[in-house]
């Protein structure tokens, strides 16, 4: 089947080349902003509320006490020391020390129900056997972990509310020079008897093109990110994250971000025509 030959020749303003590329980028940046405040969040939440009744037993990167053994046998010095006291139901290691990093390793303690135990005595008992040893407990940990979410989430809400308003002021100044370049076909559709709504149509019509080629490379590069965001994971000992992190809301992100960034496109270029053509009445 012929395809309709355009009545405002779009294809030739320099617009249609850079500006899906732009799209595809802003909206990249959007889903990764989301995203990554959404995986945080989660393993936030579901580790906060872990923490409810226990606490977290940290054993520091020494590299100075050759004495010390190493660093998996103090794992299973302190497990085997954790898991002797009866109101403990569960110790279990969360994150482990990786060579060169000087991170401490984490070991997650889980109390029975209304059950507790005096973390200072501990954490004295437990020095004896290893120096490098630190008892946390879990409410200043768990309000800390609260303030660290609500500030990933401000600033990715702030940093998503920043991509949208630019990629609408692009689309703005795209659509603006487009109706400068395309001036003389707009002045002779207007002498047939065209109204301003009808011009904006077609102008949409050209963004909403550019907005889903810009969307499909966007889906593609997160897409591609997400896959080997996961497979990064799951070949790590990162098991806090391999416990609570769900793609399913990333997915849904991946997808629900572009129509909205679409949505913005047509808003923006719509208004922008009908506010200039409104000016040259």
């Amino acid at each position: 089947m012929a395809e309709h030959p355009e009545i405002i020749p779009f294809k030739q303003h320099n617009s249609s080349r850079f500006l899906p590329w732009i799209i595809a980028l802003m909206i990249y940046m959007g889903i990764l902003a989301l995203g990554i405040t959404v995986v945080t969040q989660k393993v936030l939440e579901n580790w906060s509320l872990g923490l409810k009744n226990g606490f977290i037993v940290e054993i520091l990167h020494q590299t100075n006490h050759e004495s010390l053994p190493s660093s998996t046998e103090q794992q299973k010095v302190v497990l085997d020391i954790l898991q002797q006291i009866p109101d403990v139901e569960k110790a279990q290691v969360i994150a482990t020390s990786e060579p060169g990093a000087n991170t401490p390793t984490l070991i997650d303690v889980k109390m029975k129900s209304n059950k507790t135990v005096d973390l200072s005595q501990l954490e004295r008992e437990l020095k004896h056997v290893l120096p490098n040893i630190v008892v946390r407990d879990q409410a200043e940990l768990r309000q800390n972990l609260l303030v660290i979410g609500r500030t990933i989430f401000a600033t990715a809400l702030i940093f998503s509310c920043v991509i949208a308003a630019t990629t609408m002021i692009t689309i703005a100044f795209a659509t603006y020079s487009g109706l400068i370049t395309h001036q003389p076909v707009i002045d002779v559709l207007r002498l047939l008897g065209a109204n301003d709504r009808y011009i904006a149509q077609h102008f949409q019509k050209h963004a909403l093109h550019l907005s889903f080629r810009g969307s499909l490379l966007a889906i593609l590069l997160s897409g591609m990110s997400v896959f080997f965001l996961s497979k990064f994971i799951e070949s790590t000992s990162m098991s806090l994250f391999q416990q609570h992190t769900e793609f399913f809301e990333i997915w849904f992100i991946i997808f629900l971000t572009p129509l909205f960034m679409m949505l913005m496109t047509l808003i923006a270029s719509r208004m922008t025509v009908l506010f200039a053509l409104a000016k040259r009445v």
